[in-house]
């Protein structure tokens, strides 16, 4: 056997020896980034889900917000529309007292 035949074979030899081993294992490898990929896919969707749940939570957040103003505003007015009423009344007794009173002077200048 000539040199250059044995260098042949024996670079032949070692190919199939080391590329073996790779051929083996690359349909694994392509099946595990496969399996990465399509985990990475859920989560980005589970990802976009969530983003669009924390919008949703967010604008129901902010109707509350106005909900709780409009609530405070109203909780105003009435405590306005309470000191007004109690005014008015206050007002109307003290009405009642001058009635009464000017009432009794004109009965005592009648007499």
């Amino acid at each position: 056997i000539s040199v250059k035949k044995y260098t042949e074979e024996k670079k032949e030899q070692l190919k199939k020896d080391c590329l073996a081993p790779i051929e083996k294992v690359e349909p694994l490898l392509l099946q595990e980034i496969s399996m990465h990929r399509d985990r990475k896919e859920e989560k980005v969707k589970q990802l976009k889900m969530l983003e669009q749940q924390c919008q949703l939570l967010k604008e129901e957040i902010q109707q509350y917000d106005v909900q709780l103003k409009e609530i405070n505003d109203l909780k105003l007015q009435m405590k306005a529309t309470q000191e007004s009423l109690i005014v008015a009344v206050c007002q109307l007794g003290v009405i009642e007292l001058l009635d009464k009173d000017h009432l009794e002077k004109i009965k005592k200048k009648n007499k």
